[in-house]
C-alpha cells in the first residue's frame, strides 16, 4: 500500500536479482505488478478483483517472456 508501480517494480527486480546460495536448487523470479486505484471503484470486492486479475495477468506475461522478469499491469 502506497507504494507507487514503478518502485514496486524496482522492488521485485531486487529480489529477483538477489543470488541464491548455490547450496541450493537454481530458481527464477517473476512477477507481476499491477495497481488499484480506489476511487475509480466504490465497490472495493469488485477493485480487489481487478487487482487481483491485473496482477495475475502480469505475472503469466512475464513468465511467457521467459521468466526471470517484471512486467507492469497494461
Amino acid at each position: 500500500p502506497g507504494t507507487s508501480p514503478s518502485a514496486a517494480a524496482g522492488l521485485a527486480e531486487r529480489i529477483r536479482a538477489l543470488q541464491p546460495d548455490p547450496k541450493l536448487p537454481e530458481w527464477t523470479f517473476s512477477a507481476g505488478v499491477a495497481e488499484l486505484n480506489a476511487s475509480h471503484d466504490a465497490d472495493q470486492d469488485v477493485s480487489l478483483d481487478r487487482l487481483i486479475n491485473a496482477a495475475d495477468e502480469a505475472l503469466y506475461r512475464a513468465k511467457a517472456a521467459g521468466r526471470g522478469c517484471t512486467v507492469l499491469q497494461a
